[in-house]
């Protein structure tokens, strides 16, 4: 992972999950859940911000395969390795402070991207979620902070 003077990650698809397990052991158990979490949700349109490899993508999607995906990642690099897993998925270059993709959707999921937000970017994000959220709609919202991380802040 690199990280650029404006602060931007840069992931190697790569490397990607090397990485991400060193940080994060519970990995895999955290995007199992995250699918497990939408179990219920009745959702024709999905929105994935940070969609990375399209790891959680493919989780959810088995739970909900009638679903259509949209998808935002910063990376192209990313977004190329998700394609391959996802090729129906609407997938787009763009960050999360850009605008969302039009329209509205049903489930909205972020699996360890909104973290690399400020607390003013957090809010500017959820509030934009919320006006693409159907009236019934959720956003799954996972995230992780190691007890070294949490300590050092």
């Amino acid at each position: 992972m690199k990280r650029d003077p404006v602060g931007q990650y840069h992931f190697d698809p790569e490397t990607y999950l090397a990485m991400v397990l060193s940080e994060v052991p519970a990995y895999f158990a955290l995007q199992e859940a995250t699918a497990e979490a939408t179990t219920g949700v009745v959702a024709a349109q999905i929105l994935e911000l940070g969609v990375g490899t399209g790891e959680t993508a493919k989780l959810v999607l088995a739970v909900h395969p009638m679903a259509r995906l949209t998808g935002v990642d910063e990376s192209p690099e990313m977004l190329d390795c998700a394609r391959k897993r996802l090729p129906s998925a609407d997938l787009r270059v763009g960050r999360l402070e850009d605008p969302l993709p039009e329209g509205t959707f049903d489930l909205v999921i972020s699996a360890l991207a909104v973290h690399h937000l400020d607390g003013d970017g957090k809010a500017d994000l959820f509030t934009r979620v919320a006006e693409r959220l159907r009236p019934e709609g959720v956003l799954c919202w996972p995230t992780w902070s190691s007890p070294t991380t949490l300590a050092t802040r």
